[in-house]
């Protein structure tokens, strides 16, 4: 019995100094003070496509999320819609809306964010043309 407990506690010993080993610090890891100016994002697969305007595949949705803005957005927290890209907005009649745009907002080209642009998203979203599954949203 008492070879046994040698036995056991030796093993137990052992086990514990090769686990605390694997714990050490270890090198050291230089830090750069330069600011990063890019961002890697994983996600399982390459989106079909970086076109907002077609049907979410999942993927898509993770890089457009990051990269487009929409004139609201739902907030996850509350449940309620908020202004975006629409600093406020209201009902005019049973189809009609009237958004009041953010200000200074510009495209990554340098160009204004106008409502002839959000005009031409929508018309283009609906468009049998570019035959989006997610034209009737609209």
């Amino acid at each position: 019995m008492k070879r046994f407990k040698f036995v056991l506690l030796s093993l137990l010993a052992v086990t514990l100094v090769v686990s605390m080993a694997g714990c050490g610090g270890g090198g050291s890891t230089q830090q750069s003070s330069a600011p990063k100016d890019s961002v890697t994002i994983a996600i399982p697969s390459e989106p079909s496509t970086l076109d907002a305007q077609y049907a979410d595949d999942g993927n898509m949705r993770d890089v457009t999320d990051n990269v487009v803005e929409s004139l609201l957005q739902l907030n996850g927290q509350t449940m309620k819609v908020e202004p975006s890209l629409a600093v406020s907005y209201s009902q005019t009649g049973a189809t009609t809306w009237d958004f009041k745009l953010r200000p200074g907002v510009k495209f990554s080209n340098g160009d204004p964010f106008t409502a002839d642009d959000v005009v031409y998203s929508v018309e283009r979203q609906i468009s049998p043309a570019l035959k989006s599954n997610i034209a009737g949203n609209f």
